[in-house]
């Protein structure tokens, strides 16, 4: 990739970067150790290091969720999503320095779609309906549009605390991972889409 589009890119993501973290650092007070302890979760995620280690953010989550109104709760996850936001350009700003443009948006998103495809080869049929119509749909309103919908929410929550709580730990790692193979996928959609 030529150095002075790379610069520019990386220029381009850092002010996109910048712009969601500086909604995010309006996240209330009483948020801010969990969304300190989902930062890292994330990061460490979408660099494909899922250690298994979902039990503390994940309960810390479900604590929120469960104690917060509906329209404090629709803040919540509209911070989880500009976070995620942010997560994926740092994570796209290291990928860029050894990854060609190219490579980068297109073949990225296409990786992101074989692994999730991959991924669902061996999770059960339920499993996979989940993440490819409920999730897919949920997900990509709440990046796309910043929508999210309190009931739907609760739905896919409430969901994927079933196949959480009921999976063994290797099939619990798989699902995690079509997880975040799902929000890559749709997050280079977005970053396709703003270009």
């Amino acid at each position: 990739m030529d150095k002075d589009l790379r610069n520019n890119l990386i220029k381009s993501l850092e002010e996109k970067s910048l712009e969601e973290t500086q909604l995010i650092e309006n996240v209330p007070v009483e948020w801010k150790t969990y969304f300190d302890a989902r930062k890292t979760y994330r990061e460490t995620l979408f660099r494909n290091k899922y250690d298994g280690s979902l039990g503390n953010i994940l309960g810390e989550f479900n604590n929120l969720v469960n104690s917060l109104p509906d329209n404090e709760l629709q803040q919540f996850i509209l911070f989880t999503s500009k976070q995620d936001i942010v997560v994926f350009y740092e994570f796209m700003i290291e990928e860029i320095k050894t990854l060609s443009e190219n490579d980068l948006s297109i073949n990225r998103k296409e990786y992101y779609g074989d692994l999730l495809d991959e991924t669902s080869l061996v999770l059960s049929e339920n499993v996979n309906r989940y993440i490819s119509k409920d999730r897919f749909q949920y997900k990509k309103k709440l990046y796309h549009e910043l929508h999210c919908d309190v009931d739907n929410f609760k739905e896919i929550n409430n969901t994927y605390n079933s196949f959480i709580g009921n999976l063994d730990e290797d099939s619990k790692k798989i699902f995690v991972n079509a997880l975040m193979y799902q929000d890559l996928y749709l997050l280079c959609d977005l970053y396709l889409r703003d270009r």
